[in-house]
């Protein structure tokens, strides 16, 4: 089963600037990958806004769930990262086929246990710069703060609701889910 793209329009508006919108395309080459392959990565940023925006940044992060005695406990990690140059306002960034590595020593889903589980996500999120930069204006600094978040959010749980193959067989021991 292939990915699917992953769409998300976000509308950024605050204060005296004019409103606008930037609109996400994200998809990568396939669900799983070894340790030590490249994710193959495909996205599109439109910057419909009057913004400029630091840059489109994608992070794999691997959660570890540590289970004992009826408690858990979750340690989340970035393993790698790739950033884009900055998207200037009304401009479009893309990215076709663009190779993101893998490192070698990640730890396979496939190595999990009662008591140890671990997972992977691809974190994708869009840097907007501040366009006033002085001490009276942190409530603007914040609304951009919060709606940089909620992009992440938003592109976090659409890559996590993508439907999972329950009827994949594992024929390496080394595969990683992200």
């Amino acid at each position: 089963e292939e990915p699917r793209p992953i769409e998300l329009t976000q509308s950024l508006c605050c204060s005296i600037l004019r409103p606008g919108s930037v609109h996400l395309t994200f998809v990568t080459d396939r669900k799983a990958y070894c340790t030590g392959q490249s994710i193959i990565i495909t996205a599109m940023v439109e910057n419909l806004t009057h913004l400029r925006l630091k840059s489109l940044r994608v992070d794999l992060c691997r959660s570890t769930a540590i289970i004992a005695e009826g408690n858990s406990k979750t340690l989340t990690t970035k393993c790698a990262s790739i950033v884009s140059e900055a998207i200037e306002a009304g401009e479009t960034m893309e990215w076709q086929n663009k190779s993101f590595p893998l490192p070698e020593d990640l730890i396979p889903t496939s190595h999990t246990s009662a008591l140890i589980q671990t997972q992977y996500e691809l974190v994708v999120g869009i840097g907007i710069a501040t366009v006033i930069d002085t001490e009276d204006d942190v409530k603007t600094r914040y609304q951009q703060h919060q709606q940089q978040v909620f992009l992440q959010r938003q592109l976090s749980r659409q890559l996590s609701r993508q439907p999972q193959n329950q009827q994949r067989q594992r024929q390496d021991s080394t595969v990683t889910e992200v």
